[in-house]
């Protein structure tokens, strides 16, 4: 029974870096793992930019471009838009690394279910010790994975300060469009998911007001993709 403000809300949480890093409330997701994904979302537009930021484009900004802002919106939009891509699939991957929530919740809606089945139904103590070694395995793994995280993540981070300094050594009078393509790759990035979130809180509220199935899990897919 949740208003459309508020579903669009619940998707911004999840699919959107800084409504997620600072927004978003959960004891299994920690805020130190969030955070570090946020840093690397914009370090990574940074860094992009850059490597994408070819010799050509740099001779056609000397060559044709006379207002920056504009050339930046009609020569650099591939730039743009493929940055964005990148950065959104290092942003689903690194979520998908550190968080083992839907997995923890899991193991409890199963407990769920048969208590909705068999109104008698108790968790016997061999159980309940079953189900601690599922969570503390779990765990184990959610630990594994984000030290895996934290290593992907050092060395990404490295390479784009390496790359990012030797490009503003090399093309020293380039930096101020390359901030502004940054700035339009993070811009871009917001406004996707913006509409995204938009559309898939309306799709969830079509599927629920209308009963259809198949809306409903597409809608809650795409909540759970990353």
């Amino acid at each position: 029974m949740r208003s459309l403000c508020k579903i669009f809300y619940i998707y911004l949480l999840t699919k959107q870096a800084f409504f997620y890093a600072f927004l978003y409330r959960s004891p299994l997701v920690l805020f130190p793992l969030r955070f570090c994904i946020f840093i690397f979302i914009i370090s990574s537009d940074l860094a992009l930019n850059a490597i994408f930021y070819f010799d050509d484009k740099i001779s056609e900004k000397y060559r044709y471009a006379k207002n920056i802002f504009l050339f930046a919106l009609s020569k650099n939009i591939t730039v743009i838009l493929l940055s964005t891509f990148i950065g959104f699939f290092f942003l689903t991957l690194f979520t998908k690394l550190n968080n083992s929530a839907n997995q923890l919740r899991e193991v409890f809606k199963k407990e769920e279910e048969k208590m909705k089945i068999n109104k008698k139904y108790i968790v016997s103590e061999e159980r309940k010790k079953e189900i601690q070694q599922e969570i503390a395995n779990i765990l184990t793994k959610c630990k594994i994975k984000i030290i895996v995280f934290i290593l992907i993540e050092i060395i990404l981070l490295l390479f784009f300060w390496y790359y990012i300094t030797v490009f503003c050594h090399v093309y020293s009078n380039t930096q101020t469009s390359w901030l502004l393509d940054s700035f339009l790759t993070m811009l871009s990035r917001i406004i996707i998911d913006f509409l995204f979130c938009l559309g898939f809180a309306k799709l969830y509220r079509i599927a629920v007001e209308s009963n259809i199935q198949t809306l409903y899990k597409i809608s809650l897919f795409f909540y759970s993709f990353c």
